[in-house]
């Protein structure tokens, strides 16, 4: 079923890992958090033996604190996105989970091509061994949200009051 297009910003939420990368500052991994209506992104350097509860800690750090709780969240089938402890934590904060298989774009297009976009970016500046991502996250985000934020222009909210829990 499709989900619909969001009214406000961080309202609808995909969200996905970049796995594989090679050390860098002790991390292996990238949590990327897409906002449905405005295309802006966060991402969040982790691991790739991240567990539930530090997905949990991630989403909070990187989206929930600084945009309030979204009503759905569109991932694929990680063992982190359908474990009781994640179920339990949405339902407690009324919030929507809207599952997708792995690596299908019609479904979750939006971050694949999210994580596609900072891979390659990734790669046009780290160094020869990729051991130095981690120092670059932040540029490249901040990079992101520089050119999604043209979308602002044409009518699309870049603030709203915060959501939480019902």
């Amino acid at each position: 079923m499709p989900i619909p297009t969001p009214a406000e910003c961080w309202e609808v939420v995909s969200m996905d890992f970049i796995m594989g990368l090679p050390a860098s500052e002790g991390f292996d991994a990238i949590f990327v958090a897409v906002d449905k209506l405005s295309k802006r992104a966060k991402y969040a350097p982790t691991y790739s033996t991240a567990n539930a509860q530090d997905t949990a800690n991630l989403f909070f750090d990187a989206v929930v604190k600084h945009h309030g709780l979204p009503k759905v969240i569109i991932s694929d089938r990680d063992s982190k996105f359908i474990s009781d402890l994640w179920k339990s934590l949405m339902k407690l904060m009324v919030v929507k989970l809207s599952m997708t298989s792995a690596h299908r774009a019609q479904a979750d297009g939006q971050t694949e091509r999210q994580n596609l976009v900072l891979e390659d970016a990734l790669r046009c500046t780290v160094s020869y061994h990729g051991d130095d991502w981690v120092k670059h996250l932040g540029t490249k985000e901040y990079v992101w949200q520089s050119g999604s934020a043209k979308l602002a222009d044409h009518g699309v909210p870049v603030a709203h009051g915060a959501r939480t829990a019902d």
